[in-house]
């Protein structure tokens, strides 16, 4: 769907610092001033946070990004720090609750919304730019091949919990919310032009309103997965050194693989130690630095072998998340499901490449398994049941349009 115009033909310009110079990170003297001035902007607020995933175990925003109405660049960009925030949390609950600008909004909401910031709606370029058909929906992608403008992002990963933050760390994370203004106003004019401004808006409206991600309940077994390990008793004595891994970490606030790596936990599960001697004795645990925690890890190990047999945990879940059996299993059990999700597939292809946008936008790949697991006698049926199971109204419509070709 989407084509370049000639004029972002061009190799993009650099963009290095904000318009306006680089932001300060808010003190905790300067907030109440900060938030005067907040008061007096008006219209939609680009926001953004960041995170400190690679080096703190704790997964919260460890800055929050602010830039409020047009012009891009006029207006001040406030860079916040949580924690200082909190002191006057209720004035920046009142001052953010209106539209906000965000690039993946799915992945900033979960560290906004237990702040207690409510927006009134979103507005998501990445969302925007899935619809419109680009190739590449990054943020640096979008503003180069939108607005001509090469952003600079070499600090994704660095640590945004140290403070104070440097000034090159300040630049970038300002650049997250420098161009979202005029970001959304090509996006619109586009998602207009083409029709699916309707679209978008009711996949925003899904976005703001979806609950927020809950944790996987057994975060082990993609490591008996990955390993191929089959034995009860081993997958015991891996649940409880993940455990074990997960208590050290958050008591050092670290991120868990720098305690040690799941695998290397997956490897001494397998070898079933005995005894404290036998896990010091583990080639998991390969050298010094491992071997230190030896005795911490036994512990663990101990527990699981304290569990009855009967009470152990199954080699893997006797169903998926959606309640029927993995997707391996249906030619046996459901040969017609299979025939059905291969048809829905198929149909999906095609119009998602008559659209020019990715399938798994038309439907999702769970709705998709879900429909055809449980059948369907008619398309009304069909639409009725994607309704209960989230899909948006224009999904179903291409969706239903999609299978009437087929046929």
């Amino acid at each position: 769907m989407y084509s370049s115009s000639s004029s972002n033909n061009a190799t993009p310009r650099p963009l290095t610092t904000p318009f306006n110079g680089i932001p300060p990170l808010i003190s905790t003297n300067q907030l109440s001033a900060a938030l005067q001035r907040m008061q007096t902007k008006t219209g939609p607020i680009a926001i953004d946070t960041e995170r400190a995933n690679n080096y703190r175990y704790h997964d919260r925003a460890y800055l929050i990004q602010l830039k409020f109405g047009a012009p891009a660049k006029k207006e001040e960009i406030f860079l916040l720090d949580p924690l200082v925030i909190q002191t006057q949390i209720s004035a920046l609950q009142n001052i953010l609750h209106t539209e906000w600008i965000l690039h993946s909004a799915s992945q900033d909401l979960p560290y906004l919304l237990p702040l207690g910031f409510s927006p009134t709606q979103i507005f998501d370029t990445e969302m925007a730019g899935l619809l419109l058909g680009f190739p590449k929906v990054g943020l640096q992608s979008l503003v180069a091949q939108t607005l001509g403008y090469h952003l600079a992002k070499e600090h994704s990963s660095a640590d945004w919990s140290a403070r104070p933050l440097p000034e090159n760390m300040r630049a970038y994370a300002a650049l997250d919310v420098e161009l979202l203004h005029p970001l959304r106003a090509v996006l619109t004019t586009r998602l207009q032009e083409t029709q699916r401004w309707e679209w978008f808006e009711q996949e925003c409206t899904h976005i703001l309103n979806s609950p927020l991600p809950t944790p996987n309940p057994e975060p082990w077994r993609r490591i008996t997965s990955k390993l191929h390990i089959r034995d009860l008793r081993s997958i015991a004595i891996l649940q409880k050194l993940w455990e074990a891994r997960e208590h050290l970490a958050q008591a050092q606030d670290i991120p868990t693989h720098k305690v040690i790596d799941a695998e290397i936990l997956g490897l001494l599960a397998l070898a079933k130690p005995r005894s404290l001697a036998d896990t010091k004795r583990a080639r998991a645990l390969r050298n010094r630095v491992l071997r230190q925690n030896a005795p911490y890890w036994w512990e663990a190990i101990k527990s699981a072998w304290e569990i009855p047999y009967s009470q152990l945990q199954p080699i893997r879940p006797n169903t998926s998340k959606s309640g029927f059996p993995t997707l391996p299993k249906w030619k046996e059990q459901r040969p017609d499901a299979l025939f059905r999700l291969t048809q829905i597939r198929y149909a999906l292809t095609m119009q998602a490449e008559t659209l020019g946008i990715r399938a798994e936008l038309l439907l999702r790949p769970a709705i998709q398994k879900q429909l055809a697991w449980e059948d369907w006698d008619s398309l009304t049926t069909f639409a009725n049941r994607a309704t209960e199971l989230g899909a948006r109204p224009w999904q179903i419509s291409q969706t239903l349009t999609a299978l009437q070709n087929f046929d």
